[in-house]
């Protein structure tokens, strides 16, 4: 439980810190601090789970090689957001529905 709240905390302070995100990122993987920038406007930090694409991606399995057939159906078991919830105070429904 500890880890995941850490994990939540370090979530919240890269979406509210851009510049810090950045000069953290950049030092800890040697990217260009201009290109770690614009990569961050396009997206967002977030401990949420979207549970559709990993089923999305699931769907693709057969067709580039990492399964045989359509796995997508047993994907959503495969996650057990209650570790989460309990460590966000956040319900299974609100974590599973990013992307949505």
């Amino acid at each position: 439980m500890t880890f995941l709240k850490a994990y939540v905390e370090a979530m919240d302070f890269y979406e509210k810190n851009p510049d810090k995100t950045v000069a953290l990122v950049a030092q800890y993987t040697g990217g260009s601090p201009p290109i770690l920038r614009e990569a961050i406007a396009h997206s967002r930090w977030s401990y949420r789970v979207d549970i559709d694409n990993a089923v999305n991606v699931a769907k693709q399995g057969p067709k580039f090689g990492f399964t045989k057939s359509d796995m997508s159906g047993k994907v959503p078991a495969y996650f057990d957001l209650s570790y989460l919830a309990e460590a966000t105070g956040q319900s299974v429904e609100q974590l599973g529905t990013y992307g949505r």
